[in-house]
């Protein structure tokens, strides 16, 4: 008898851990998509033209999300955006990009005229409702496959935007609001 409640436990830990996998994989994506949109708002503040979201024409275009132009150069740009802070209240010091980030860029450039490999970074404070957001190219990077998010390494970058309250940036309210829910969830809120 013992066996089969044994058993039984084994499969309830394993079904709320798959449960935990969805909802993060879930967040991930939202994160994502709002990540996008406010990159393509900031770009377009930032004075790009011909903004437009890859993702709309294809989904997970290899390396790139957004392709823009700027005083007639051409990018491919990938949008990490990542919590600020970690759980633990410890600043997320790098966001990663993709693996074979530098040859999938290489490959979406030639795809698109030879443009430019670039990044986008948004760092959330869902505590403060503010966002930072930084550009750079990816060559910037020197073959790393991870941007550090130190305040002295941010200095480097173009900021596109410096702890703005997320309402004054263009987005779907209700889509930060799911962010904001997820988070609480996750730091064991309700």
């Amino acid at each position: 008898m013992k066996n089969v409640e044994e058993k039984s436990e084994i499969v309830n830990i394993r079904k709320e851990h798959a449960l935990q996998q969805k909802k993060k994989a879930r967040e991930k994506r939202e994160l994502g998509v709002f990540g996008e949109n406010v990159a393509e708002f900031l770009l377009c503040n930032a004075g790009f033209n011909k903004v437009k979201s890859l993702n709309r024409e294809k989904m997970n275009t290899p390396y790139a999300d957004i392709y823009a132009k700027r005083h007639r150069k051409s990018y491919v740009i990938s949008v990490k955006t990542r919590h600020k802070y970690q759980l633990n209240g410890l600043l997320n010091p790098r966001y990663k990009l993709e693996h074979n980030c530098h040859d999938k860029a290489k490959v979406v450039s030639e795809q698109y005229g030879g443009a430019i490999p670039a990044w986008v970074t948004i760092a959330i404070d869902i505590d403060t409702d503010t966002l930072s957001a930084y550009f750079e190219t990816l060559a910037f990077l020197g073959g790393n496959k991870g941007v550090c998010m130190k305040e002295e390494a941010t200095k480097e970058y173009e900021c596109l935007a410096k702890d703005i309250r997320i309402d004054t940036a263009k987005i779907d309210k209700d889509d930060y609001n799911k962010l904001k829910i997820a988070r609480n969830i996750e730091k064991g809120g309700e």
